[in-house]
């Protein structure tokens, strides 16, 4: 079934697009913190299983801005990718937690 996306008025999916691309940055960051959540276990000694079920959340995280990005896209009409300032508020958040 096709998307009814497009008969929406436009404000309302610049609005749903904007939150969905918002979602989207909030996951992608997610990675990140799940990543380090998983070394602090890693050097604490965790279990393989323990640290197995802390990898795939952190992979679920990028399925999760995968779709996310995909819903932005239906409602925007282009491409929706990760802009420079979302990566480097990651940056940031990492050199602080590091």
């Amino acid at each position: 079934e096709r998307s009814t996306a497009a008969a929406l008025p436009e404000p309302m999916r610049a609005a749903l697009a904007e939150l969905w691309r918002g979602r989207m940055v909030s996951e992608h960051r997610s990675v990140g913190i799940f990543s380090l959540f998983t070394l602090d276990l890693l050097g604490a000694g965790a279990p393989a299983d323990v640290l197995s079920i802390a990898c795939r959340a952190s992979l679920d995280e990028v399925r999760h801005a995968e779709l996310f990005a995909r819903l932005a896209r239906l409602y925007s009409g282009r491409d929706e990718t990760l802009t420079d300032a979302s990566l480097t508020h990651a940056r940031v958040v990492h050199d602080v937690l590091i």
